[in-house]
């Protein structure tokens, strides 16, 4: 929880995002308020929101709720006609956005992101 209210207290949202995240709190269980979090969190960074909306989002609606730096990998090949710059990254470069959009999804437990091993 630490994590998370740093990246929200670093990003000052407007109040209007607090309000809608108090609303969630106040709901039954957790999931809308973790949803909520990652929307939020998700729209501070297009390449990341577009992911959790192309990817995250129908493998959540499939009940498949796993996700791993191949899925990550591979919308980043997809997205490389529309992002120009992608194709400009190293494997590195690739690897650390790869990891660190995992643990932001772990992060909000709206999904088992895990990283695949190395051989």
């Amino acid at each position: 929880m630490d994590r998370i209210a740093r990246r929200l207290t670093t990003w000052h949202p407007p109040a209007w995002v607090l309000d809608d995240l108090i609303l969630f709190a106040g709901q039954p269980g957790r999931l809308a308020l973790q949803a909520a979090l990652l929307m939020h969190v998700c729209r501070q960074d297009q390449l990341l929101y577009a992911l959790v909306r192309q990817v995250v989002g129908p493998k959540w609606d499939e009940g498949s709720p796993e996700i791993d730096s191949t899925d990550v990998q591979r919308f980043l090949d997809q997205q490389a006609s529309a992002h120009p710059e992608i194709e400009s990254w190293t494997r590195q470069t690739r690897e650390r956005i790869g990891s660190t959009t995992l643990a932001i999804l772990r992060d909000y437990v709206c999904c088992k992101a895990r990283c695949a091993r190395k051989s």
